[in-house]
């Protein structure tokens, strides 16, 4: 299976050499999660720099990556990227969205992204299923999440499976093509820990303190979603 990674930001460079670029995080967990070999093959396209595929058919499914930016900005690329997922969703194409590409997701079908009255989420959080959806079958998972928008309406034809204490909409499904996380399932603890140090100047003390603590007390549960992610690409629509 060869999926296609909308790539739609750069780790900063700090950071770069010692964890990689979020493509590179996204091919680390989904060829091996929990020591399960999975036969892919990936195309990167770097969308925040217009790169785009000439054709949906260039990939049997596609996944779009987290960025610092907000969905709403106004960005010729992001609104390429829209287009896209337009298409993909017309074809009935396989599609996930970690973070900003769950939101942007949301958005280009007709939901709404904004900032959350909560503020930032940062560290490890624990999800819970929303009643009603147990075709999810994950009662309760830990991912990490670091973002301060949120999906506060989804498209009228989602299925929003979890929510966390703070954030109702954590992950969402549209028919059988399309599956979104809030959270993020790439992210070794190190490099949360890390990009908290590197971002320091724009979270409080207390997120600060909040998230360390999550990060070093609890375990993300990043090989159950990407079991998750690997069994859906793998199903037929």
């Amino acid at each position: 299976m060869r999926i296609g990674i909308l790539n739609t930001d750069d780790v900063r460079t700090e950071l770069k050499n010692e964890h990689g670029q979020y493509p590179e995080m996204f091919k680390n967990l989904l060829q091996n999660p929990g020591g399960q070999k999975a036969h892919l093959e990936f195309n990167v396209y770097d969308t925040h720099k217009r790169i785009l595929p000439s054709s949906i058919d260039e990939n049997d499914a596609y996944l779009i990556t987290g960025s610092r930016l907000s969905t709403y900005d106004n960005f010729a690329w992001i609104k390429n990227l829209e287009e896209f997922i337009r298409t993909i969703h017309l074809h009935k194409k396989k599609l996930v969205g970690i973070c900003f590409g769950h939101q942007l997701v949301a958005q280009a079908l007709g939901g709404k992204v904004e900032r959350s009255k909560n503020g930032w989420q940062l560290g490890i959080k624990k999800a819970s299923e929303i009643k009603n959806h147990s075709e999810f079958k994950l009662k309760e998972f830990n991912l990490i999440y670091s973002h301060q928008d949120e999906v506060t309406k989804p498209p009228e034809s989602a299925k929003i499976m979890a929510c966390t204490k703070y954030c109702q909409n954590v992950a969402m499904s549209i028919d059988k093509h399309i599956l979104t996380f809030q959270g993020h399932p790439e992210f070794s603890v190190d490099y949360a820990l890390a990009l908290l140090k590197i971002r320091a100047d724009i979270y409080s003390n207390k997120q600060i303190n909040e998230a360390k603590f999550s990060l070093n007390k609890n375990t993300a549960d990043k090989n159950l979603i990407a079991k998750k992610i690997l069994k859906f690409f793998h199903d037929s629509n």
